[in-house]
This record gives C-alpha cells, structure tokens and sequence, in this order.
C-alpha cells in the first residue's frame, strides 16, 4: 500500500472523496490497461466509515461529470457506524482507503509508482486536474508529471543513427571489397568466398532479369537451407526487386494466398520442391534451370539496373493476421540499411564471426543470421536442414560457429554444455524464463533479444549474467523505445508504469502490403506529446505501436512483459493473431459460433499449446454446464460427436494454416465465461486448464488416438516409456503403447529434446519421426527396424582410427589434400594448442614458427646426415604431419611415410652462413602442406650448418632435447626404442571428458575481476618489442618452488596496482599428466610433441594473509590444476572466463618458468652440433614474466629473470617500475624468516 497526502480544498468534503476515488479509478484503469476499474474502498469521514463496491467503466471519451454522478449515487448509501462490514466475495479487493483529518484526507491505495515521481505527487497531480472545471473529458486527464518527463530524457532516452542513402547491393559490395577472398559462405553444398558469392549472385541475376523479372516486384523463394538462400537473396535484389521467403511444408492454400497478396509474377526455387509448389498460382523459375537457360543463350543478358532506389522494397515478411489471413510487412532499403550496420555490431557481428543458421526462412530471425553476418565480414555456416533440428550443437562443432540466435523455448531444451566453442547467444522472439537464462549465461555470451518483423528484426539486446533479470532487453542500436497508455497512444506514461511498447526509427517497415487500416494502425503519425519533447532529430522519424507490453526499467532501457493484445500471442519464438485461427474456424464450422482461440499450459506442462473453446451446444447434445470447470466427463456419444467435430474442422485448419499455428485442442463448452460487465473472462479459461493434466485433457486433443490401453512390452517399447515419461513430465504408469506423443503435451522443441534422449540410449530418431508416429509402439517398431545410432568408428586402411567424431568426413579431407587413404595413418582435429599455434603461424601475426640453426664444428658425411634426418622423419609421426582446414577448424593428417622434405645450398664462403640463415629464417609454411623443412648449407662440397623449420604444433621445450638426442643416437647408428606416438596422445586429449575441468577452471576464476594492467587501448597487433633483465640469487623457502615464489611476487605486484583482492595470470605447464588408456606402457617424457599448454592462476590476498599461507595457496592449486592441464586455453577463455570479464578478454599477463634442460649443443659423431633457437616476437599478453634458472652457478641458486613487453602498449618508466617492484617483492618474500610475515606488512598495503 502507497500513501498519499491530498490538501482538502473548497469544494464540498463529498465532492473531494467523490474526485479522490475517481482519481485511484483512473490510476487502477491505467495502471491495468483496461477500461474497467473495479474495487472496493473504504472511507472514514468522523464518525462514519463506510465500504463500497465500485464497479466503473472509463472510456477514453467519458464524461467526468457523469463518471462522478455515478460514484455520488454509489456512495449514497446509508453509513455503518461503529464496525466495518466483511469484505465483499467475488473479485474485488479493498485497494482503496480514504480518512479526513484536519486539513487534509490521508489516502492509501495499491499503485506502482514511477521511477521520478511518488505515488504522492502522481496521486495529487491527476486529483488537482480533476477538479478544474476546465477538465471535462477522461482523455484530458494527464498522469505523467514533468518529473517523469525529465527523467525519461536524462536515463531513457538513446541516440538514433541518421538515415543512409545506400542500398543493400552497395552495402554487400563494400563487403566484398574488403574481404574478397575470405570464406562467406560454408555450407553443405558448397563454400563461397565474398568474391565468388558476388559473381554467382551477379550470375543469377542476369538470369533472373532474362526471365522477366523486373525492378519494384516481390519476387517468392522456396528453397531448402542451402548456398542458395544467400546467393538468390543478392540476386533479386540485384534486379531491383525484393524478396519474400515462403516455407513449401505450408499447406498449398496459404502458398497461393501469399503469393497473391505479393502479387507476385514468378515464385523463385529449387526442383526438389517442384512438385510441391505446381500449383501455387503463378510461373515457378528453378535456379539450375534458369542460369542454363540463360548462360545458353548466344544473345546477351538483359542488363541489371545501375542504380537501386533505396525507397524500393528490400524483402517482405509475413507475420499472422486477425482477419484470417496474413500480413506482408514491406521493408525498403531506406529502412533496412538505416539500421542494419547499427544493429549487426550491438548483436556482436564482426569479421570474426561464424553463424550458424538457425532460423527458418520465413521468419525475421533468419535476417540478422543471413545478412548482417556477410555486412559483417563473418561466415555463414549452413548445415542440413535435418541434421540442424536433430542435432543443434553437432552443427556448432562441425562448423566451429561462434554466433546462434535461438529463441527461449529452444534454449530451453538443449545443454549449453554441448555447444563448443563459446558462443554468442541471442536470444528472444518469447519471454525469457530466468532459469534458461542463468542455465546459459553461465557458459556463453549470452544476449536477451528484442524486435519484430516491423523493427528490421533483432533490433536491441541486453547481455545478461546469471544474476541479472531476463525481462531486460537494453537500449535499441537504431531504434528509441517509448511507453504510451495502452488505450491511448498519444498518452505517455510515466517510468516503471507498464503500457505499450511504441518503437521510433528510420528502421521501420513502411507499410502491410495492401492493408491501409492495418498499416496506419501500426505505423500511427507522430503522437501529440511527442512535439512537447523538443528533441532535435535531423530528418523526421517514424512510430511503431509493436502490442508489446513494456516498461523503461530503472536504467533506462526496456523491460518488455508479454502482449497487450490477448488475441496476439507468441509461441514459440513465432507472433500469432489468435483472430486469425478464429476467423477459419468460424467460417469451417459454416455456422455463427461463439468461440475462442487462447493459449493454455497444463498441470506438469512447460511449454502452452492454442486451444479453441466453443459454444458447442449445437453440435454435441446435452453438454454438461460444468465440462472444464469442474470436471472434464463426457459421455460416449458426446466423445464420439465430438471427434466428429474435430474431423470436421481439421481440413479447414490443413489448408489455412502453418502447423506451429493449429490448435492442439478443441473444448466444447455451454458458454464462454463471462467477467462482471460482460466481458469474455479468458483467464478464467487458462485457469480452469492449468488444473488438468495433457493427459486428462486427452479428450480434447486434435490429434486421432486409439483410447485402449496397450502396455509395453519389448525392451524399445520400455525405453520409449521412460523418455516419454521424462520429457513430457507425464507418470510412468500413465504411458502405454497406444499413448500419442502430441497427445501428451508433446510439440516440435519437445520432439528435438526426445530424440536427443533417446540417442543416449542408443536409438535414432529424428524429431520428424516422433511427431509423424501414430503412436509409442509404432514409434517403437519404427526404431525396432533401424540400426542403433552408435556409428562404428572408421579406420583408415586397417591403420589407427579417426578420432570419434560423426562430422569428420575423412573422404572429403583426402579428396581436398589429393591423397589416398594407404597414405595416411590417421585423421584427428588439432588439439586446442595446435590450433593456436596454427591460426597464429598462418596468421597476420606469423609467430609461432621457429627455424633451429644447427651449425656443424668439424667435417660432416653428406649421405650420412641425410639418412640420419630421412630416419628422424620416420620415427616422429608429428614431424609427418600436414594442417588443414576443413568446415571452420584445424584438423591434423598424420602420413605413412614422408620424404625428408629437404633444400641443399651451396654456400661461397663460411662467412656468409649466418645472412644465409637469417634469410632462411624468415621462411613461413602453409596449410595443406608439412611445416617440417631442413635446409643444407654446404661449402666446398661439405655440410657447415643446417636450418630446421617447425611450428609450435609440432613441438614444445621440453620435447626438443629429445630431437636432438635422436638425431644424435641415429648418426651414430645406435638402435632407439619406438617412439610414443603423439597422435596418440592428441586422442588421449580430445576423447577426454571436459566437464570436470570446465567446472574447475570456472570455479577458480568465477570471482576474479579481470586484471588487466596495461589497459590496452587498441586491439591492432603490437609485437612484444622490449625486454628488461635481471639476475638474482635467491634462498627459495623449504615446501615452495621458485616458480611458486616469483607468481606470488607478480600476483601481489598486480594486485597492489590495481588495488584488488585477486588477481589472475597465465603459467605454462607441462601437458603430460594425461595417459592414454589404450596403452598403459606410454611414456609422455619421450613424446616428441606440442603438450605444454597456458593455464590461469589465481592468487588472492585476504587480509592479515601470511606469505606462508600465500605460497600454500598458490602450490595447493598448482596441484588442483595438475588434474586439469590438457584443457586448451582457448577452450578456457571461451567456456570458463567469468561473466563480468570483457568479451574479448585475454590473460593480459603471463609468468613462464622455464625450468626445462635447454640444450644448446649435441654431438654427431665425433663433430659437436651448435644450436640456435630462432624465434619471433609474438603478442599473446600484453606482460611477460620470464624465469629461468641459472645451472651450475657458485654462491646460491640464481636466475635469470625477464620482463617482456611492447613500448607501444606499456612505457617503458612505468614497465622499469613494475619490474623493480617485482624483484624486490621476490627477494623479499624469499628473505629469511619471511615466511611467517603477513604479506602485506611485509611488502606494503594493497
């Protein structure tokens, strides 16, 4: 209850209380969206207290003198002195109390209140209106104050982009200037480069042109998920037309309705849907067809408009219609560019970006997915339409997509854990239940989506964590959201009130195609209190009454809460006017009958299905008065008349309407219930379903069943009864073979979340399947037939297996590479750090590829030495090893055999083979090829040095003394026990389980604020440049390593610059912790391969922390971690980084021991071999910690310590101070009885 002081005045006390209860009236009318206040209140006046029951109809148009006559006549009655009568039964509530004083009537009443105003000035503000004569209208009335306004202008109001004169063939070509030659398209049937998308488009335009199809037309496409799509996306547009995608599973009526609407010429498509659209009503073009035909032809094409008129249509959507037929939105190329850019980089598009298409066709979502990728310079990634529904985040991993727009229901249904690599999830289309929400944001950069068709789609978004509301959608990228009364659009509403959500923009649609009404409802002119703003926009802006319910959150952005409308709905992602399943089921049941269409959620059910309730008295005999709200018995008869109306109805609905939109259930009633005034009471039907189970309400399905029970009886059928039971929330006991999925509550997401079940069991269904089956046991039979899902795994010539991945077509990969399969061993993806270490070798960056000059002291044998590098080849399969790229990721193909790939030089004179080497050393590799290459350097006829070329994916520190000794223990013609195998071990990683070390690493780092000390500014590559060192003697404490000790040191530096409690960095570790359970007898210390791997470490400084109790922190996790170390960094920062660290974060810093033997010279023969690691600057964090212990040194362990950074990220005076502070920070904290000294009284206050 809300308070609210109103000042008496010189009207009489009753006309005061009259004014004050019309006041809360019109604040409870508002406040509901309805003309209809209804409650009870309660005035004590002296002596007298009374309570009424007030029952009042506001319309916007009402008199107030007459409104206030009507509250004087109900108030009449006689008090009751001395005691408060008992509340009134039915609806109404006491919400409303009112008592003299003195000076002033005291008012309480239930109210949100706005964000700038109180209830007390709202309150006074609409009473003192009231009562000035003037007043003579409920539509003068005024609840927003100018606090209110004020507000809205200060915290709500975002800044929209100006209109572009561009179109969207233009925006495209931009694109493909800057990324000519980069993958825009990767899909099953093909992989188009920018260029290559812009040449096949240009291809099918002219041969659209030569067909007839001309500027200004709206030209239908019917295609599968395909290259396609995007390809004839471009082409119409090219030609100066739009496009509409229409879905061929559509009953053909609606196809022809469409098409009509449109007025469409030519329907554009594939032949695998020939026969589906023969009789849609106009020409069908096929794509192959038509780009023979017209590539044929000796005369030339018809040419392609030059120009495109950017206030033409773009493309059209169809949303649903309450008339019964739908609506075409139209959306101009003013429109679409006006915003597109704006929106795609607040969705998180980029050049980086790899999207997987999602969202059917026909609907608003695929714009966003389609366009804004390729506006971006991203991939669109494009999988089989059945394999997508069957299995969402397989299609993520085939393609390595980082970008999914899914609505919530669907989110609902799967695992994020699935879903790798770390995704940018948006989300939206439906309300967005909190715990799918949190179950996400825990996992992916997860979005909450907001837009219609009308808006140019997804037009905002609100990045959200585990902690934060999902009613929350943000400011829009090209859009300002208003909230007006939803009975009055030229009425705002003040913040934090609910009303409808009205969009401004130049991203707008212009117009439903031939409905004027319709458009000049949605898309009103300026509302009147628009002009009291006195904003400032250059060029004039349109509105958009979405039916959205909303309100401006307390920062300023949109907070949307369902529908104003209760016959518009959203199901599944989908908008529905329920008045359009009505007008065709009236119209089918030939007769005038009162119905209606409304959405309702059994007992147990997560998900609402529509349900049509009609007056049925004319088609069933004797109805019972209290079917549904009491009980749900019919007798014989009465079922049997009513599957008879089912029948009935079911063509009409097969024609007319998309299965998302038919109704899962038809309830005939005696009436429809009434409210108090009349009013048909649809929450009373949703009430009265919510106590039913889906099997109970079984008798109303639309959906043919066989009611006998059958029970279940093979070892399928049991299995199936389990999976029912546990997706549909339905009783074990309750399920038998007759049961009908549909008929237990079951819709598509429910399909797709069954048959993913059902694949752990073994058993492969497709979603399709489960819906078509009549029923359990026929679904059962169905799956008795086919063989178990659990593909075998495929070896390659009898030689190691491909690693167990359905997605790897090893066919394809050998076909690409040119090889056969006797000629290669094994088909893997690339561990984590491999495919870094490609990515960066192949990169901008081109670090990551090392060149070891080995220079001979004395003569070597030519033959000999190349025999010994033939057989170094042949014993370490990673040296055998070619990179490739296949469907978005690194894959590695390990050969049977390999030449040496080897170059000899002569060289003139010894002094020339250092610039010879340095050349050499700027050598790069390529995918698709082996990076391994020796050169020979050789003068007067004998070898002087050699250069071996390797990647970091072929090798780490630790291995490089064993290369070394190999080649050594080969010259000189000593037998060497078989080496471990890394592609081995590469299995032993990707097979492991992930979730344990997920679940770590999220863990440790879920409170850590990001630490970042250089607080780089530019993400443009910056070469680490300069290096500090220092050597120092250090007594490391008893119980602690020295790597311990200095991460101590570098965790307390940061975190006293940054003035936080912890921070976190990377340490490199060894990777061979991990046995391959095939092999027991494997041995990691002789694995010649890439295992060290980055991972993060946290230290903390609680208060009073010794450094004892410090260094025990950090060594107890360096033992937690061990378990963990062969998850990828890159996996890491994807899946583990917390919510709150910057999207793109990286560890900004790194401590590296290098506590490994790091040999500098080997013998071969009797010659020693000198050895050179050559290395390139790299930029993987921004500060690098670099330690190295110093071997056989007198006086005490010593060790050399650097500090590697850029001078373009970091100055060098602040670098030099960081590094000073560290090195004392370690000789202190190594100090004699140091160990037992609180940290901070040590070193100083953090």
């Amino acid at each position: 209850m809300r308070k609210a002081i109103v000042a008496a005045n010189k009207l009489p006390a009753a006309e005061q209380i009259h004014r004050i209860v019309l006041t809360f009236a019109l604040l409870q009318s508002r406040q509901r969206m309805s003309t209809e206040a209804l409650f009870s209140a309660r005035v004590s006046d002296g002596a007298d207290l009374r309570q009424f029951d007030l029952c009042l109809e506001l319309f916007e148009h009402g008199d107030i003198a007459a409104i206030l006559q009507l509250i004087r006549r109900e108030l009449s009655l006689p008090p009751t002195p001395g005691q408060v009568p008992n509340p009134p039964d039915g609806d109404m509530s006491e919400c409303l109390k009112i008592t003299a004083k003195s000076r002033y009537w005291d008012v309480e009443a239930e109210f949100s209140r706005s964000y700038a105003s109180t209830f007390d000035q709202t309150f006074n503000h609409i009473y003192l209106q009231l009562c000035h004569p003037a007043q003579t209208k409920i539509s003068q009335i005024e609840s927003i104050c100018e606090d209110d306004v004020r507000w809205l202008l200060n915290y709500a109001l975002h800044p929209i982009p100006e209109p572009t004169s561009t179109d969207a063939v233009t925006m495209f070509r931009h694109s493909v200037e800057l990324w000519p030659h980069k993958t825009a398209i990767e899909a099953w049937d093909g992989w188009l480069t920018y260029l290559e998308l812009e040449q096949e488009s240009t291809r099918l335009a002219e041969a659209l042109v030569s067909e007839g199809v001309r500027p200004l037309t709206v030209v239908p496409v019917v295609l599968e998920f395909s290259k396609w799509a995007l390809v004839s996306i471009l082409a119409v547009w090219k030609t100066g037309a739009a496009f509409v995608f229409f879905d061929p599973s559509h009953p053909i009526n609606r196809l022809q309705t469409l098409t009509k609407r449109v007025k469409a010429s030519f329907v554009l498509s594939q032949d695998s849907f020939r026969a589906q659209i023969r009789d849609i009503g106009t020409r069908v073009l096929i794509i192959d067809e038509i780009v023979y035909r017209s590539s044929s032809q000796e005369t030339s094409f018809a040419e392609l408009p030059t120009a495109i008129d950017i206030g033409s249509p773009a493309y059209v959507i169809f949303t649903s219609g309450s008339t019964g037929e739908p609506k075409a939105v139209v959306h101009t190329h003013y429109a679409f560019c006006s915003g597109a850019l704006h929106q795609a980089e607040l969705l998180g598009f980029s050049d980086q970006t790899r999207t997987l298409q999602n969202a059917p066709l026909i609907f608003a979502g695929a714009v966003p997915e389609l366009l804004f990728t390729i506006l971006q310079g991203g991939c669109l990634c494009i999988s089989k339409q059945e394999k997508r529904v069957k299995d969402l985040s397989g299609c993520v991993r085939h393609h390595h997509s980082n970008m999914l727009i899914i609505s919530s229901s669907s989110a609902a249904i799967q695992d994020p854990k699935d879903f790798k690599p770390r995704q940018t999830l948006l989300m939206g289309a439906e309300p967005l239940p909190a715990h799918t929400a949190r179950k996400w944001a825990a996992l992916h950069n997860t979005c909450n989506g907001y837009g219609s068709t009308e808006t140019n789609t997804v037009a905002t978004c609100c990045p959200f964590s585990t902690s934060v509301a999902s009613q929350s959608v943000g400011p829009g990228a090209a859009h300002q959201y208003w909230i007006v009364d939803a009975l009055n659009y030229d009425r705002l509403v003040p913040p934090g009130s609910l009303g409808e959500v009205v969009v401004e923009a130049y991203a707008l649609a212009s117009e439903y195609m031939g409905n004027e009404e319709a458009s000049a409802k949605s898309f009103p002119p300026t509302p009147l209190w628009y002009a009291g703003l006195d904003l400032k926009r250059l060029s004039a802006t349109r509105f958009f009454r979405s039916g959205d319910l909303g309100r401006i959150a307390t920062d300023g952005t949109l907070e949307v809460h369902g529908r104003t409308d209760p016959l518009q709905i959203k199901l599944r992602g989908q908008r529905i006017e329920l008045g359009e399943i009505e007008a065709i089921t009236i119209d089918a049941l030939g007769r005038p009958t009162p119905l209606v269409a409304e959405l309702i959620l059994p007992q147990s059910q997560d998900r609402p299905s529509i349900a049509v309730f009609a007056a049925a008295s004319a088609f069933i005999d004797n109805l019972p008065a209290i079917l549904l709200s009491e009980n749900l018995e019919l007798l014989s008869s009465q079922e049997k008349e009513l599957d008879h109306l089912k029948e009935k109805l079911a063509p009409a609905w097969n024609n007319a309407l998309p299965d998302f939109m038919h109704p899962s259930y038809l309830v005939p009633l005696t009436r429809l219930p009434r409210t108090a005034t009349g009013k048909l009471d649809r929450q009373q039907l949703r009430k009265w379903c919510s106590k039913y189970t889906a099997i109970e309400l079984a008798v109303f399905s639309t959906t043919k069943s066989d009611r006998r029970v059958r029970s279940l009886a093979s070892d399928i059928e049991l299995k199936l009864g389990d999976a029912f039971s546990e997706i549909l929330r339905v009783p074990r006991q309750k399920i038998h073979g007759n049961s009908v999925f549909t008929i237990l509550g079951g819709d598509s997401l429910a399909a797709i979340q069954l048959s993913q079940e059902l694949r752990k069991h073994g058993l492969a269904a497709s979603p399709a399947d489960v819906v078509r089956s009549e029923n359990l046991a026929t679904l059962a039979e169905a799956l008795d037939s086919t063989s178990p899902v659990n593909e075998p795994i495929v070896p390659i010539q009898g030689a190691e297996r491909v690693i167990e991945d359905r997605n790897l077509n090893a066919e394809n990969v050998l076909r690409y590479l040119k090889l056969t399969a006797d000629q290669v061993e094994a088909i893997l993806p690339s561990t984590d750090s491999q495919s870094r270490a490609i990515e960066l070798g192949i990169g901008p960056e081109k670090c990551f590829v090392y060149h070891f000059a080995l220079r001979f002291q004395g003569d070597i044998e030519m033959s000999r030495l190349v025999s010994s590098l033939q057989s170094l080849v042949d014993r370490y399969d990673i040296l055998r090893t070619v990179f490739t790229r296949h469907e978005g990721r690194i894959l590695q193909v390990i050969l049977n055999e390999l030449r040496c790939p080897l170059d000899s030089g002569a060289i003139e004179a010894g002094d020339l083979i250092d610039e010879t080497v340095r050349q050499i050393s700027t050598s790069d590799f390529q995918l698709d090829q082996v990076p391994t290459k020796f050169w020979l350097l050789s003068v007067d006829g004998l070898p002087k040095a050699a250069v071996l070329r390797l990647s970091h994916a072929q090798f780490d520190g630790i291995s490089l003394p064993l290369l070394w000794n190999s080649l050594s223990y080969i010259y000189a013609g000593q037998t060497l026990p078989t080496a471990p195998r890394y592609s081995t071990y590469a299995r032993a990683v990707l097979l492991r389980n992930m979730t344990p070390s997920i679940e770590y690493f999220k863990d440790l780092l879920h409170d850590c604020p990001f630490t970042d000390l250089a607080k780089r500014r530019s993400a443009v590559h910056k070469l680490q440049n300069r290096q500090l060192s220092r050597q120092i003697t250090l007594n490391p404490a008893a119980g602690f390593t020295p790597a311990q000790l200095f991460q101590a040191a570098w965790g307390y530096v940061s975190a006293k610059s940054l003035h936080v409690r912890a921070v976190s960095f990377d340490q490199i570790v060894s990777g061979r912790q991990i046995r391959p359970i095939e092999d027991q007898d494997y041995d990691t210390s002789q694995l010649l391969g890439p295992c060290l791997n980055d991972v993060p470490v946290v230290v903390r400084f609680p208060e009073q922390q010794t450094v004892r109790q410090m260094l025990a922190q950090i060594r107890d996790q360096h033992a937690a971690t061990a378990r963990h170390e062969t998850l990828g960094f890159k996996t890491i920062l994807e899946e583990c980084k917390p919510a709150h660290w910057p999207r793109d974060a990286r560890m900004t810093s790194s401590v590296q021991y290098r506590g490994f033997e790091d040999r500098t010279s080997f013998p071969l023969g009797p010659v020693e071999c000198q050895v050179e690691m050559m290395e390139r600057s790299m930029d993987l964090e921004d500060l690098t910690v670099f330690v190295k212990p110093l071997r056989d040194i007198d006086g005490g362990p010593k060790f050399d310590v650097g500090f590697l950074f850029s001078d373009e990220v970091v100055e060098e005076t602040q670098a030099n101070s960081w590094f000073d502070e560290l090195i004392a920070t370690v000789m202190a904290f190594s100090a004699d009885d140091a160990l037992d000294e609180v940290v901070e009284s040590l070193v100083g206050q953090i």
